[in-house]
């Protein structure tokens, strides 16, 4: 049974919600500074001048280049061997090592979209051993190359129909990088668990795990096996909150847990306070599931089928009105029928 004096603003005043930021909680442009920093280390440890660190970079914005025709299915598989073969050609030691770990990245997408997971797998473990080796040089910020494709392997599991191994994965990935302690699993990785690596370059690895969170919460609701719920991958996940974007990620969690325990009240009370404070918009898709969800409960609960469409339509308007996720994002992740148990 609801206690319907919980849910008296959804049904009165959706525009009473808070609209969310359209503002940064970071400082800087992390992606670009990524890059600046992958090639600023990279110049240090092999000392080599301006133009090759630039040339470097050509072959990666090269291969950059190649994903959304790849991703889009474009067969660029004979564009990909020009590229590598050019890297084979023209640089050696830690370049050509730099480089090649970027090239099968590239090449694991490939197999991906073919549907060779296996290959797949096995491709994007040998790029994570190259970027061990850069790590091991000094490379620091390559860490989060390595986090990067062990979350495309979950999503090379779940592509292959594994979702037990995917959510698996994904769960003791974002255990490590949220909370920095060890797991009994190898993440086809030798280093990831090692505690004085992880302190590197915190601001980076923090801001990728925000980034990738997301990420994989928007697959896991384009994607969904109604066999599996987010607690497949959330449900031991606990952390210190010292950030904005850690106390978002965290309630998130706490309401969606409360979800699944079935402790509706409490549940409805930290729902409209979430849907209160002042999100901001990179973080809108947090209020999508949840809302999402909240569909789905009213509409088996024991309300009045007018109050039950009533707060459809208004849920309907808040996405329209408060919700500034990327609309091409929204309306795939709608169109997927995303149904939440």
């Amino acid at each position: 049974m609801i206690n319907h004096s919980l849910i008296q603003r959804f049904l009165n005043a959706p525009e009473s919600f808070s609209k969310s930021l359209n503002i940064s909680t970071y400082e800087y442009d992390v992606t670009s500074l990524r890059k600046i920093l992958h090639l600023r280390e990279l110049k240090e440890i092999t000392g080599v001048d301006d133009k090759m660190i630039d040339f470097i970079d050509s072959l990666d914005f090269e291969l950059g280049k190649l994903l959304p025709g790849i991703i889009q299915g474009h067969n660029l598989y004979s564009e990909y061997l020009a590229i590598e073969r050019k890297i084979l050609d023209t640089v050696d030691g830690v370049l050509y090592i730099y480089a090649k770990q970027s090239a099968l990245s590239v090449l694991s997408l490939i197999l991906y979209k073919r549907n060779e997971f296996e290959q797949a797998i096995k491709i994007t473990q040998e790029c994570i051993i190259l970027n061990e080796f850069l790590v091991n040089k000094g490379m620091f910020t390559m860490n989060v190359r390595i986090y990067e494709q062990i979350k495309n392997i979950t999503k090379i599991y779940h592509r292959a129909g594994q979702d037990q191994k995917g959510f698996q994965l994904a769960a003791d990935l974002f255990k490590y990088l949220y909370s920095g302690k060890p797991t009994s699993v190898n993440f086809y990785s030798t280093i990831i668990n090692n505690a004085e690596l992880y302190k590197k370059t915190p601001i980076l690895r923090e801001t990728y795990t925000n980034d990738v969170f997301l990420i994989y919460l928007q697959e896991y609701m384009r994607f969904k096996n109604p066999s599996f719920t987010e607690l497949d991958w959330i449900e031991n996940l606990d952390f210190e909150v010292f950030s904005e974007d850690r106390k978002f990620i965290f309630n998130w969690i706490y309401i969606t847990k409360l979800f699944y325990k079935k402790n509706y009240d409490e549940y409805l009370e930290c729902l409209e306070f979430f849907l209160d404070d002042d999100v901001t918009t990179y973080y809108d898709l947090l209020k999508v599931n949840l809302l999402l969800h909240f569909k789905n409960f009213i509409g088996q609960s024991d309300i009045s089928k007018q109050n039950k469409e009533l707060i459809a339509d208004n849920i309907e308007y808040y996405f329209k009105n408060n919700i500034g996720l990327n609309k091409n994002i929204l309306q795939n992740i709608l169109n997927e029928s995303y149904n939440p148990a």
